[in-house]
């Protein structure tokens, strides 16, 4: 997780510096950007790794992220040290001196970044609060609780180019001020010295989040002993060939609860 945030983080002030260059950006998907205008043929003429990640998924017939990831190491060259004037010439041999040139220009305009105006600060803190909210929208679909880093990473990843990663932390700050935000407290097992173990995260839900978790108990406590149950409560299941003994246990609960609703927690894709 901190591996995307610092992706998202780099990529966020990439595209404030393009901008503040002049330059209009697209955003693309996995919180990445491109130069508006930018001939598409050039873009993969100088994408040669992620032509090549792209090539050897055509040929083994996969797609998706984790078989991107396995192209991406299998596809990898040798690490090859390459002094700078080197590089230009590759450059220069790929893209003509033309275009290196218009590079060179390009560089050293972005170590030369123009001072914003006090107006244009106070838009760009006006679209981190607007990038906060709609994290925090996004998150709330889902889940009751959420992590700091993944608010963080949410509000960046949809504000590129329009704001700075201080401004998305100041309007964090802000909205926690004036509870908006409330702390919490989430677990994530984590495998340590080989063994799981409960770790505690920092996090948040907001007040609308806590009325909709105290409605759910109150409807959940109104419905007990509400309904007949499916099958006697003596039921056993002999089927320990297909069932763990939590699933065993979950499909004996739901079958013989007179509860009108309940809870079955359990970890994702175990059934």
């Amino acid at each position: 997780e901190h591996k995307m945030l610092g992706g998202a983080l780099y990529q966020s002030k990439l595209a404030s510096i393009v901008k503040k260059l002049g330059y209009e950006v697209e955003i693309q998907d996995k919180a990445t950007f491109e130069i508006k205008g930018v001939d598409k043929d050039l873009i993969k003429k100088a994408s040669k790794r992620r032509m090549a990640i792209i090539e050897m998924q055509k040929q083994q017939g996969t797609s998706g992220a984790i078989t991107a990831q396995y192209a991406a190491l299998a596809t990898r060259p040798e690490k090859e040290e390459l002094s700078y004037q080197e590089k230009q010439a590759l450059w220069r041999h790929d893209f003509g001196k033309k275009a290196i040139n218009k590079m060179i220009v390009f560089s050293n305009q972005a170590i030369k970044q123009p001072t914003l105006t006090q107006e244009q600060i106070k838009q760009q803190d006006l679209e981190a609060l607007k990038a906060v909210n709609s994290a925090v929208r996004h998150l709330s679909e889902n889940e009751a609780v959420f992590k700091a880093i993944d608010i963080a990473r949410e509000a960046i990843v949809g504000s590129l180019g329009k704001c700075l990663p201080h401004q998305i932390k100041q309007a964090i700050n802000a909205k926690i001020e004036h509870a908006e935000l409330l702390h919490a407290k989430t677990t994530e097992i984590k495998i340590l010295n080989n063994k799981p173990r409960d770790v505690q995260k920092r996090a948040y839900t907001t007040p609308e989040l806590i009325e909709k978790e105290k409605l759910s108990l109150k409807i959940m406590r109104e419905g007990r002993n509400q309904i007949e149950p499916i099958v006697a409560k003596d039921l056993s299941l002999n089927r320990g060939d297909i069932f763990t003994k939590g699933q065993t246990k979950a499909a004996i609960e739901i079958l013989t609860t007179k509860d009108r609703f309940i809870n079955i927690q359990g970890f994702a894709g175990t059934g």
